[in-house]
């Protein structure tokens, strides 16, 4: 009897996708420095952003600057995590719009299904779906 090959191949390949606790523990510690070191070049920049402005390490004025500048990064970064959030749950839904689920899609009317066909912009792409019942086929 001749076996598939491919049955061969999957075990090989979880095996290769296991780590032992060591490796993922040696993972987490690269992972932790590689942030420490982000975390250490953000406030270098920041040094350097509060000495442009006049300020000396060691003042009071100083201090002052690298909270404002902090908090300015932190907000920053928020606005940018947030971004990113809304553009996943936009592709989310235009994917799920174009898989049928008609609730999802932004000019969709509440209660029922646009029977039909009705043309949507998705990222800049025209796309042509057509209802019919509960069924909706876009192209």
């Amino acid at each position: 009897m001749r076996r598939n090959p491919f049955f061969l191949l999957v075990p090989v390949l979880f095996l290769a996708a296991c780590a032992t606790p060591e490796q993922r523990a040696q993972r987490a510690a690269q992972d932790e420095a590689q942030r420490q070191a982000q975390a250490q070049q953000i406030v270098a920049s920041l040094k350097v952003r509060c000495n442009a402005y006049g300020f000396r390490e060691g003042t009071d004025g100083f201090a002052s600057c690298m909270q404002t500048e902090v908090r300015a990064f932190e907000a920053q970064a928020r606005a940018r995590a947030q971004q990113r959030d809304q553009a996943s749950a936009q592709s989310f839904r235009q994917g799920m719009c174009l898989a049928g689920n008609q609730q999802y899609c932004d000019n969709a009317p509440s209660g029922g299904y646009k029977q039909g066909t009705h043309i949507y912009i998705i990222n800049g792409r025209q796309v042509t779906c057509t209802t019919t019942g509960t069924v909706t086929n876009c192209f």
